[in-house]
This record gives C-alpha cells, sequence and structure tokens, in this order.
C-alpha cells in the first residue's frame, strides 16, 4: 500500500488546531492581563512571540484540516517555531532551560511531520467524523477528570468561601459537566457510528452559550457587588473565554460533513496525532527536573522526571502500533497506567497539574484503550 505524507491527514490538522487553541487562549489570557496592568517587563516579548507562533500553528493545523496550502502553512510554522527556538537560546537561564525550551517547541511540530517515515503510515483513516468522535470521547472525559481534580484541590474554599463565589463556582461546574456530558455522548454515538448530530449540537450549543454566560453573570457580579469593572482581570477571562467557544465550533465544522454518515470506523482517528504531539512535550519535562527538585526535592524530581519519560514512551509505541494498523491496546493501557500513576505521585509531592495536563493525558490514553481495542485500531 502507498506510504502517505503525515500532511494528508485531515485529524492532524485538528489536533494540531486544537493544540494551538488550547495553548493560544491561555498565553493570550496571561498576554492580556500583562498589557492591561501595564508590567512591561514581566515577559511581554516571550508571550508575544509565542502568540505568534501558536497563531501560525493554528493556521497550519487549519490548512492539513481542510488540506489546502498545507505545505506552505507548515513552512511558515516551522520558520516561526526556529525563530522562537533561536530566541530560546540566546535568552537561556541555563542549559537545562534551553533544551527544555527548545524541545517543547521543536519536538512535537518534528514527531508528527515524521511519522510517515518512522512508522510507514498507510491505512490511517482519514475519515472526518470518525476522527471528532475520539476527541469528543476525550473532551467528554477530561471534563469529569479535571472538575474532580479541581473539587479535591478547592474543597475547604468551597465549604468557607464566599456563597455568591461558592455559587458562581458551581455554576461554572455544572456548566463544563453538562458540556463533557454532550462532548462524551455525541463522541459515543460516533464512534458506534450512530447519528450524533442532536448531541454535537447540544454540546456546541452549551458549550458557546454557558460560557457567554457565565461571564455575563462575572460581569454583572463584579460591577454591582463587588465594587466596579476591573480591565486586568476580565479583559483575560473574556479571551479565554473566547478560546473555549472556538473548540466546539472548529469540531462542528469539521465533524458536520459526515455526521448523518455511518461506517464502522471506530473514531480513533486523531488519538496517534495527538499522542505523538504530547510525547515531547513530556520529554521536556525531563529537563526540567533540576529546576522542579529545587521546590519538592531531588528524588521527586527524579521520579516524576522518570515517569514523564516513560509515559512519552507508552505513546509514542501506541501512536506507532495504531499507526502501522496493528495492535496497540496493550499501549495504551500501558500510557493510562503510567499517566494515572504520574497523576497519583506527582499530585502527593506537587501540584504536578500546573505543569501536566494530566487529566487530558488519562482521558486520551482511556479514549485511545477503548476505541483500538480488538485486533486492529
Amino acid at each position: 500500500m502507498e506510504e502517505r505524507s503525515s500532511l494528508e491527514h485531515p485529524p492532524l490538522g485538528l489536533v494540531i488546531v486544537i493544540a494551538a487553541i488550547l495553548s493560544l487562549r491561555t498565553t493570550l489570557s496571561l498576554l492580556t492581563e500583562i498589557v492591561a496592568r501595564q508590567l512591561w517587563s514581566v515577559g511581554v516579548i516571550d508571550s508575544s512571540l509565542e502568540v505568534v507562533v501558536l497563531a501560525v500553528q493554528a493556521w497550519a493545523g487549519w490548512a492539513i484540516l481542510r488540506r489546502r496550502h498545507a505545505r506552505l502553512a507548515v513552512g511558515c510554522y516551522a520558520a516561526t517555531v526556529m525563530l522562537a527556538a533561536l530566541v530560546a537560546a540566546i535568552t537561556a537561564q541555563s542549559y537545562a532551560w534551553l533544551f527544555a525550551s527548545v524541545f517543547e517547541l521543536l519536538g512535537p511540530p518534528v514527531f508528527v511531520i515524521a511519522a510517515s517515515r518512522w512508522f510507514l503510515v498507510t491505512s490511517l483513516s482519514t475519515s472526518r467524523e470518525r476522527a471528532a468522535g475520539g476527541v469528543l470521547l476525550a473532551i467528554g472525559l477530561n471534563a469529569y477528570l479535571s472538575v474532580t481534580i479541581q473539587l479535591i484541590q478547592s474543597a475547604s474554599r468551597f465549604l468557607h468561601g464566599d456563597a455568591i463565589r461558592v455559587a458562581f463556582s458551581m455554576l461554572g461546574t455544572v456548566i463544563i459537566l453538562g458540556i463533557g456530558t454532550f462532548a462524551f455522548i455525541a463522541g459515543v454515538r460516533i464512534a458506534q457510528g450512530r447519528n450524533a448530530r442532536r448531541m454535537l449540537l447540544l454540546y456546541v450549543v452549551l458549550g458557546v452559550a454557558g460560557r457567554v454566560a457565565l461571564d455575563a453573570i462575572f460581569t454583572g457580579l463584579a460591577i454591582g457587588v463587588y465594587g466596579g469593572f476591573d480591565a486586568a482581570v476580565m479583559v483575560p477571562r473574556y479571551v479565554e473565554t473566547a478560546g473555549a467557544i472556538a473548540l466546539p465550533l472548529i469540531l462542528w465544522a469539521y465533524a458536520k460533513p459526515e455526521l448523518d454518515g455511518v461506517n464502522d470506523a471506530r473514531g480513533g482517528a486523531a488519538l496517534p496525532w495527538a499522542a505523538l504531539w504530547i510525547a515531547p512535550i513530556l520529554i521536556a519535562q525531563c529537563f526540567d527536573a533540576p529546576e522542579l527538585g529545587l521546590r519538592i526535592g531531588g528524588w521527586s524530581a527524579a521520579a516524576i522526571a522518570v515517569g514523564c519519560g516513560l509515559l512519552a514512551i507508552g505513546f509514542v509505541a501506541a501512536a506507532a502500533a495504531t499507526l502501522r494498523n496493528r495492535r496497540s491496546l496493550g499501549f495504551w493501557i500501558t500510557s493510562l497506567v503510567l499517566a494515572s500513576l504520574l497523576l497519583g505521585y506527582g499530585w502527593r509531592v506537587s501540584d504536578v497539574t500546573e505543569f501536566l495536563p494530566l487529566s487530558m493525558l488519562i482521558a486520551i490514553a482511556a479514549v485511545g484503550a477503548w476505541l483500538h481495542r480488538g485486533k486492529h485500531p
């Protein structure tokens, strides 16, 4: 069977766009806060450059997704990444920080673009809907995991905090769980080859209207109850909300053309690309071990670094087996176990969720295991 380039797979574009949006909304929110507070000496250049890189990354992902000008967009993305890596090399405070930054910048695009040669990609499904199914399942499962983690971390604040703030937080939690539920059900229906139009539409409507309503309530509380509109607080929140709204809209646009179609694909076409994108980010955390060791101790930091390295290997192995159309269930289960252990140990010695999206990693591995059970992925 003819070997295919990674750039010919729309599911890869979907992963790149989602990764860009998730990072862009946080970085852009931070940048707007810096500008609003006029803290010009606090990383404004680095944040601005990161915003540019992520914006070009989103364009590259969209070009791959739409199969239009993909090579041009990826070339521009490569140029901006190289520029960011050069700036990181010039401003590096230590070799460990330099290696971590450069690997985190260059690793993901190199891994996914080179995958077609490394793993001899030949038969990966490129169906739009089936890729969206796995993504929706991961989003839904991640919503439940992240809310659970947040509730455990913030239990005392919920019990003893201001009543209005607690009520608002609980309303936000309910909306997030609702969004996650609709995403999960839509993902299950897509993965089973059933009509998912209604569930996906509910996910989009709640994902957009729910977050807009939350911001409207938050603005009203800020003005009417807590003394006024603070641009340094509100504008970054609006920026982050805009990024959150973009995600369901992109998934709707991606899956809509085939929502009524029925086939036997399981919906996991995007998951190996997500695993490959994440693996070098995990490896980059190994280079940060010395700095982390100053906070939590050398042995604990070393254990987390080893866990990140093993999880990276597990994700690469799962992606390789999936892309080569071979048995991958064992690798996905191994990755799930490693991610869960890393969350458990990291949570005991430090809040590892500050620098690793472990709930999403667990969700990706769990969905990968479920969708790729059986003889073939």
